[in-house]
C-alpha cells in the first residue's frame, strides 16, 4: 500500500507516539519508509537517532544493521543534523563487519553506492571488502551479482576479490535470472576486468535466457561485451533475434543503447542496421527521467548507457534483506 496520505499520517502518529521501539524494531519501520519512499523529516530523524543512540548500537544485530543503512540510502538520508548519527551506525557496521552474512554486507556496499557519507568512508569499505573476500564461497547468485555491481559504482577495483568471484560464478551461473546476469557483465566491464572463461560462460547462459531479457537487459550486455571487446557471434545473433521480438515495447532510450552495443561490437551489418532505422521509425521517446534526489547525476548519466539500473539492483537487494530477516 503506497498510498502518501496514508503513511504521512501513520509518520505523524509513530512521531508522536509513546512506543519504546527496540533497534530491531526501529530498522524494520525504516525499511517500510524505503520501500514506499515515504520522506517524513521528523520521523525518519527521531527514529535514526534512536538507533544511533549507544544502547541501542549494542543491541543492534547486523541483520538489521544493513537494513537500516540500506533503507537510509535508498532514501537519500541523512537530512539535516543526521549526519552524525549515521556516522555512528557506520562505526557499527565497521566493528561488526566480521560477522556479516553474504545478504547483509551486499546490503551495506550497496548503501555505501547510494550515499556519500558511506561512500567517503574508507575503514568501512577496506572493511566490508575484507569480509567480502572469505564470503565469496558462500554467496549465490544474487549476491554475487551484487558484489561485483558495488565494486563497479564504488570503482573499487580489487583484482583478486574479483577474480574470486569470477570463480566462484562458474558453478552458479545457471542460477543467474536476466538481471543477475546483465549487471554481473556490466560490473565486470565498467572495472575493466576481462576474463574471456567467465565471460564465455556468462554469454551461454544469457542466450539460454535471452526470451526473458528486456531492451535495457539486451543494451547493457552488448555494451559490457563491446566495452572489453569479447566477441561472441551466437550473442549477437540472439540478441538481434529478442530485438525484433522486442519491437513493440522498446523505447527509445533502450534503442540507442542497443544500436550503441552492436556498434561496439562492429556488429552493425545491413540486415541490423535496416532492424534499427525499422525499430526507430515505430518507438516513441520515453518520458524524461527524474532527476536525482541527490542533485547528482544519475548513475546511468554517468555510464552513458541513458539506462538506470538501480531498479534493477534494488529488487535483488528488497529479495536479499528478506533472506537476511529469514536467517536472523
Amino acid at each position: 500500500i503506497r498510498t502518501p496520505r496514508l503513511w504521512l499520517v501513520l509518520s505523524d502518529w509513530l512521531l508522536h507516539s509513546s512506543l519504546d521501539f527496540r533497534a530491531q524494531d526501529i530498522a524494520t519501520l525504516l525499511n517500510a519508509l524505503s520501500a514506499v519512499d515515504c520522506r517524513h523529516e521528523g520521523l525518519l530523524r527521531a527514529l535514526t537517532f534512536g538507533l544511533a543512540d549507544p544502547r541501542s548500537l549494542q543491541e543492534l544485530e547486523p541483520t538489521s544493521l544493513g537494513l537500516a543503512l540500506n533503507a537510509l540510502a535508498r532514501l537519500q538520508w541523512p537530512g539535516e543534523g543526521g549526519a552524525e548519527a549515521v556516522e555512528a551506525l557506520a562505526g557499527r557496521a565497521e566493528e561488526v563487519a566480521g560477522d556479516l552474512t553474504a545478504p547483509v554486507l551486499t546490503q551495506l556496499l550497496h548503501a555505501c553506492t547510494k550515499l556519500e557519507q558511506l561512500r567517503g568512508r574508507r575503514a568501512l569499505l577496506d572493511a566490508l571488502l575484507a569480509r567480502a573476500a572469505s564470503l565469496v564461497p558462500e554467496c549465490n547468485a544474487q549476491s554475487l551479482s551484487l558484489l561485483v555491481h558495488s565494486c563497479a559504482k564504488l570503482r573499487l577495483r580489487d583484482v583478486p576479490l574479483l577474480t574470486q568471484v569470477a570463480k566462484a560464478v562458474t558453478p552458479r551461473v545457471s542460477e543467474f535470472a536476466p538481471q543477475a546476469l546483465a549487471i554481473t557483465a556490466q560490473g565486470f566491464a565498467k572495472l575493466e576486468v576481462r576474463s574471456e572463461i567467465l565471460f564465455y560462460l556468462l554469454a551461454g547462459e544469457i542466450i539460454e535466457k535471452m526470451p526473458l531479457f528486456t531492451g535495457q537487459g539486451v543494451g547493457m550486455t552488448l555494451k559490457a561485451y563491446g566495452r572489453l571487446q569479447i566477441k561472441n557471434d551466437r550473442l549477437v545473433q540472439a540478441c538481434r533475434k529478442q530485438v525484433k521480438s522486442l519491437s513493440d515495447e522498446l523505447t527509445l532510450q533502450e534503442l540507442d543503447a542497443i544500436e550503441a552495443g552492436f556498434e561496439s561490437l562492429g556488429a552493425v551489418d545491413a540486415t541490423t542496421e535496416a532492424l534499427l532505422r525499422r525499430l526507430r521509425r515505430r518507438v516513441a521517446p520515453a518520458p524524461p527521467s527524474p532527476p536525482s534526489s541527490a542533485g547528482g547525476r544519475r548513475d546511468s548519466e554517468a555510464d552513458g548507457s541513458g539506462l538506470n539500473w538501480e531498479a534493477t539492483a534494488d529488487s535483488l537487494i528488497d529479495r536479499l534483506a528478506q533472506e537476511g530477516l529469514r536467517q536472523e
